[in-house]
């Protein structure tokens, strides 16, 4: 301002007052906010002092209305200059924030990560500790009347079909990983195959006795082989926490009642087929589990098929689902099929609702313990 007055003053007569924006120009080039942008955005502020210094040329020239548009100019220059520094704080923070939200997102992905290892290892313990239990010394059944005789024997089919099931879901895990280097096939593997041959073989004998403590046996049996398999090295792919992932992500998918047991993640699907043939459910079902599964690689695939009767329809119905499977998840991954008959009911096989019994499990196998 005093350069102004100095100016109007030079002149020898009445002094002629600067146009009021290059007043204003000489008050805001001094706000806090401008001093500040000279930092954040030097080469606008620079802009805004040259058209101030083309203003103050213009009024010296008498050119008072050349001078008022060149300061209305600096004045816009030193608004924008006062932007640009503020979007540049902004981003500044917003950057900051960034980098707090990724360390934030990285401590908590730890954290998760060490639960889902944490939570992995007291699975493993409690399953070792079933097996554990399991291999204690069975205490002979002893004599039973001809009904209780019926009932054992319609449990021994059950344990047979379960340390068959075990025995199977171990195999396939070995057999995976058996050009692994480090890996060796585990003895209680070969134990529990020895076991579960000789449990057919007792039946296949025809014995007058249902040999339910040896059915028990092969059982415990086949599951610490698996268990055996998970443990050795060459066997551990599937990141800790694997198995909860993918039965959170089919239970997210909403597809085949997702579910636990020793074997892995389990799948039960109904009215699969027309004929031999998968229909429009049943393949809008594989589609479905294709799409989870193509994401855990690691888990090998058993098909079982719990039916009553027409086992040769059954059978091609079983081929007809492992060749879908196999078509979206891989030739190698998926298993064949195995027929387990009518052993296995999951209600009364003589009520009004028994045709529920016939049902396929996708079993999505565990290389880790559960």
């Amino acid at each position: 301002m005093g350069l102004l007055v100095a100016l109007a003053a030079s002149t020898g007569c009445a002094p002629i007052l600067p146009p009021r924006a290059l007043t204003e120009v000489d008050q805001v080039r001094e706000t806090p906010a401008v001093v500040e942008a000279k930092a954040m955005s030097p080469a606008v502020v620079a802009e805004a002092e040259k058209l101030r210094a083309d203003a103050l040329v213009a009024f010296e020239a008498d050119d008072l209305a050349g001078a008022q548009i060149l300061a209305e100019e600096a004045l816009a220059a030193y608004e924008r200059a006062v932007a640009v520094a503020r979007t540049a704080r902004a981003e500044e923070r917003r950057v900051a924030a960034v980098a707090e939200a990724e360390d934030k997102n990285k401590r908590l992905a730890e954290v998760e990560a060490e639960l889902q290892q944490v939570g992995a290892a007291v699975r493993a313990a409690d399953k070792r500790l079933q097996v554990l239990r399991e291999l204690q010394p069975i205490t002979p059944s002893g004599p039973a009347d001809p009904s209780r005789e019926e009932a054992r024997a319609a449990v021994v089919a059950t344990l047979r079909l379960e340390a068959r099931l075990l025995c199977t879901a171990a195999e396939l895990l070995a057999s995976e990983r058996a050009s692994t280097p480090g890996f060796a096939r585990p003895d209680e593997l070969t134990r529990a195959k020895t076991s579960l041959d000789a449990l057919e073989k007792t039946l296949a004998s025809g014995p007058s006795a249902a040999p339910i403590d040896q059915a028990r046996r092969a059982r415990a049996d086949c599951l610490a082989g698996l268990s055996a398999v998970r443990r050795t090295k060459g066997t551990t792919s599937a990141a800790p926490g694997s198995a909860d992932r993918l039965l959170a992500a089919f239970s997210q998918a909403g597809e085949g009642a997702p579910r636990r047991d020793d074997r892995g993640i389990v799948l039960t699907f109904r009215s699969l087929f027309d004929r031999d043939a998968l229909n429009d459910a049943g393949s809008a079902a594989v589609a479905a589990v294709g799409k989870v599964a193509k994401d855990h690689a690691s888990f090998p695939v058993m098909v079982v098929i719990h039916h009553r009767g027409d086992q040769a329809r059954w059978t091609k119905r079983g081929e007809a689902l492992v060749a879908a499977l196999r078509d979206a998840l891989g030739e190698d991954r998926v298993a064949d099929p195995i027929l387990a008959g009518a052993v296995a009911p999951v209600v009364d096989p003589d009520g009004r609702y028994a045709s529920r019994n016939e049902r396929v499990e996708v079993v999505f196998v565990s290389p880790r313990a559960l």
